[in-house]
């Protein structure tokens, strides 16, 4: 911080040596010529003063311009992309959502039973869960190619972050790796499984938007001299895991054949005996 403060200093020190000469040497021109009399000179320098002033102004009063129209352009934006509108098909809904936004529309919920379309995209300054799912919503993610259509009736949820989702349960209560998996298996889905920096961001809003932290993830190994592995089947990749695990993680613990996220946004291997609150991932 004091590096921070003092190269403030520096850079205002550095604006008013910039001021300074130039006002300094209106005045010395001035009052050094022997052609004008000291009234002259004054009224000379008062001109400048007055003209680099309004000058100023001036440029001041167009930059709160600009950073109006900007602020009302991204509100009008905004407000535009949570428009809701009626169509007859999802492809219908997707087809206007491209045409009203290009490249912007990046996911639309299309509701079955109202045919309400809206489109669903991250705001730069804010994220938020995407409209509550409700009976008949189907998520069409552009990106993935895919749809998403949340079994609300069993309590899964669709969360939308920077252009990833999934349809997800939250699960308050602590118990051990194995409840959560064969919990998640009960409900036709599997624990979470962030084996993406997309998929890991969107773990860690989810994890923002509900308040907790310490949460099972989808990552195991069957000892502890094999490679960790997805709760997919998949065989994680240690350079992608490497800046995800916590400091002297993992730590090789015989016992710790499961990992856990944790408010820190870290991954720690633990016993999977041990309990935390999980998420389950709904199965398309």
């Amino acid at each position: 911080m004091e590096d921070l403060h003092s190269g403030d200093k520096k850079r205002s020190s550095r604006s008013c040596a910039v001021r300074r000469p130039y006002k300094r040497a209106a005045i010395v021109s001035d009052s050094s010529s022997s052609n004008c009399s000291s009234s002259s000179s004054s009224s000379s320098s008062i001109v400048v003063v007055v003209v680099v002033v309004e000058a100023a102004a001036v440029a001041a009063e167009a930059a709160a311009v600009v950073v109006v129209v900007v602020a009302a352009a991204e509100a009008a934006e905004t407000a535009a992309l949570a428009s809701t509108w009626t169509a007859k098909s999802k492809t219908l809904c997707i087809a206007e959502c491209v045409k009203r936004f290009q490249d912007r529309c990046t996911n639309v919920v299309f509701n079955t039973d109202t045919l309400d379309c809206t489109p669903v995209r991250p705001d730069k300054s804010r994220d938020s869960p995407a409209p509550t799912s409700l009976p008949g919503d189907v998520l069409y993610s552009r990106a993935a190619e895919r749809d998403l259509s949340c079994d609300v009736a069993k309590g899964f949820r669709l969360y939308e972050h920077c252009g990833t989702a999934a349809c997800v349960f939250n699960y308050a209560s602590s118990r051990s790796y194995s409840f959560a998996r064969s919990y998640c298996s009960s409900l036709n889905a599997v624990v979470f499984v962030p084996n993406s920096h997309e998929r890991f961001a969107l773990l860690e809003f989810i994890a923002s938007q509900l308040g907790f932290s310490n949460t099972w993830v989808g990552l195991i190994r069957a000892d502890s001299n094999s490679p960790w592995s997805w709760e997919n089947g998949k065989v994680a990749d240690p350079n992608f895991l490497s800046p995800l695990w916590g400091i002297r993680q993992p730590d090789e613990y015989p016992a710790d054949l499961c990992a856990k996220s944790t408010q820190s946004d870290k991954l720690h291997d633990v016993p999977c005996t041990w309990g935390y609150r999980f998420l389950c991932e709904q199965i398309y």
